[in-house]
This record gives C-alpha cells, structure tokens and sequence, in this order.
C-alpha cells in the first residue's frame, strides 16, 4: 500500500472534502493530487465496461483515480471485465446485490470508496443513491427509478398516474446532499444526460428562443446473422419493460404540464440524418421530459418528449407480456390458481441483474 493509501482518512468522505465551499475550490487540484479518487462502479454490464475503459485511457498512470472495485450480481461477469482491464492492482472485483443497502455500505468502507458509479438497472437505483449518502460519497448515475400507479389516470397530471415520478426520489434530497457537502449527478449518459446539455447550449448560445425539445432516439445496427422472428431488447431487459411499458409522459405547457398516456402512443415515421435511414419511433417514460422543463423553462420551453425506435418484433412481445400480466410485480391469477410471474421470479431477476447495461 502507497503512502497516500496509508494516509488516507478511513471513511468513505475524505477529510478535505469537509469545510467551506471557498476552500474546497482552492484546494480542488492539490487535494486530486493528494487523494486520488477511490470508484465503486456498481454494474458491469456494457456501459458499464466501457465507463471503465474510457477511465483507463483518460488516466493510464491513475493521476487522480487511482482505484475502482467492480461490482455485479454476476461476479464472474466482473471478473471478466477486470481481466480485460489488466491492472489488478488497481481494479479489484466484488460481487454484490445492489438492492442490499448494508451490503453495499460495508464494501464502500471496507475498500475506503469516495465517489459511487451507478451502471445497474434503474430499479436499484435509489438503494445505491443512498447508501452512497450515507457513507459520505459523491455519486452519479446515468437514469433514475419510477413507480407508476396500478391503475394509472393517463391524461393531465403526472402525479395521477404515478406514485413517484422519474428524478423526484434524487431531487427531493437534494438540500441533504448539499448540507452534507456531497455531490449527486444524475442521468449523465448520452440520453438522458448528452441531450440536455445540447439543449441547453442550443437554448443559451444558439437560439434567441428555445420552444420545444424532441428527443428522437433511432438508429440501424442490427444483429449480424439473426432470425428475422429473434427479439432484440438492446439493452437491460428490466429496463426495457419499464420505461417502454411505464405510462409515457410529455411536457406540454398549453395542455397543462406534464400529461401522460399509454404505452406506444405518439407513433410516427422519421427520417434519421446522416444516412441512418427511415425509423419509426413511438413515446415512452424518460427522463428528458421532466428535466429539460426543469432547466429550460426560463428560456421559453414549452413542449418537450421523446421518443425511441424499437424493433417490430419486441413491440409485439412486450404486448403480449402485458396482456397476460407477466410483466407484474406481483402474482397474478390463472385460472383460479394465483401464479407468480416471471418478472418477480428469483431466477429471472436474478439473471437481469447478471447482465446490467
């Protein structure tokens, strides 16, 4: 162990993140210097593989982070993304179950964690946020967790069909995290997170007035050597049949605000630039839509959505899994005989968590 190593405080908030902001910013690269950063990346999916793989390339003599314990549900997985990395000294691997709060709070002090990266499934992400909180960590993420109602109103109101809408969980904490002196940033991946800061250039540096932001989320990558009837999910599994099967929502100041419907609504056929080609693109819940109102209001925003371009055959899947209510939480009924649904089957969460992207 270096001498840093050795004289680092042993909490997860080191000592010279403590005191007035003033100081903070005048002692910012010294301290870096100091102290470099000790990362959980919680998640060892593709994203997550590559968040690591561009810190190694930004950092290769680990100027300011010099650690990083990788974790999954699937240990095994981690392993494979540390041997791709080829530094054990400065990557190590611990499997963990990112919905065990304490779990996580143990590996954080154990390997002396300041700043938690979370690349797992938006349904344990308000269990990492705080158990980064309360171990003094800095914490970012790339999207936030919803929980629609039972029976949604659908219509105006985002509050009328959701019992927690995206980003409220973070941003109602937000004035604990400031008092704390901790920083949390959310959704910073490319969307959420790249669209809004191209946003808000767009809003303070190219227009004189921004009325409405549509995010449109397409492409034409395909499986080289797939069955045409395969489904292609495109990413976590979990997160597919929440956000695409959640209550969509779009701002929209002359309705009213935020007003929410049933999945797949909005379809429509849009021409992708740059050869990309033709995608036909339906609504579904992302965070976009309550973020930029957040921040761009106050440069004339009025409208915002956003849309995605899903593979024909998913669309028809997630249909069915809908209408047989095997995308429950809960046990449903068949024929008399209460049957648990593969969403909330050991197994099956189980192998969601084993491949977070």
């Amino acid at each position: 162990m270096s001498e840093i190593e050795k004289n680092r405080p042993k909490t997860g908030c080191p000592e010279w993140k403590k005191g007035s902001r003033k100081n903070k910013r005048h002692k910012n690269e010294e301290e870096r210097k100091r102290y470099p950063m000790r990362m959980m990346l919680v998640g060892a999916g593709a994203v997550g593989e590559s968040i690591l793989k561009i810190l190694q390339w930004r950092d290769p003599d680990s100027a300011w982070l010099s650690y990083v314990l990788i974790c999954d549900y699937d240990e095994k997985r981690a392993q494979e993304v540390a041997a791709m990395l080829g530094d054990e000294r400065r990557f190590a691997v611990s499997k963990v179950n990112a919905t065990d709060r304490e779990e996580m709070q143990r590996l954080i002090r154990e390997h002396h964690i300041d700043f938690v990266m979370d690349a797992a499934p938006p349904f344990a992400s308000n269990i990492i946020f705080d158990a980064a909180f309360e171990t003094g960590c800095n914490y970012a993420s790339m999207g936030t967790w919803s929980v629609p109602m039972e029976k949604p109103a659908y219509g105006l109101g985002i509050e009328n069909s959701y019992l927690e809408p995206m980003t409220k969980y973070n941003f109602d904490r937000h004035e604990a995290w400031r008092r704390k002196g901790q920083m949390a940033v959310i959704c910073i991946g490319i969307d959420p997170g790249v669209v809004n800061v191209f946003a808000k250039y767009a809003a303070t540096e190219l227009l004189d007035e921004i009325c409405e932001v549509h995010v449109k989320d397409g492409g034409n990558l395909s499986v080289p050597g797939a069955d045409p009837d395969d489904i292609m999910f495109g990413f976590n599994v979990w997160t597919v049949l929440d956000e695409v099967m959640n209550p969509n929502v779009e701002y929209d100041e002359d309705k009213g605000g935020f007003f929410v419907e049933k999945a797949f609504a909005g379809q429509e056929t849009f021409e992708m630039p740059e050869g990309v080609g033709c995608n036909t693109l339906v609504k579904v819940e992302h965070e976009e839509v309550v973020t930029l109102p957040r921040y761009l209001k106050q440069y004339g925003l009025k409208k915002a959505t956003f849309k995605i371009s899903l593979d024909e055959n998913l669309i028809t899947a997630l249909k069915v899994l809908d209408r047989l209510g095997l995308r429950s939480l809960h046990p449903v009924q068949v024929g008399g005989v209460q049957v648990v649904a593969p969403r909330c089957s050991g197994g099956v969460r189980a192998a969601a968590e084993g491949h977070w992207q």
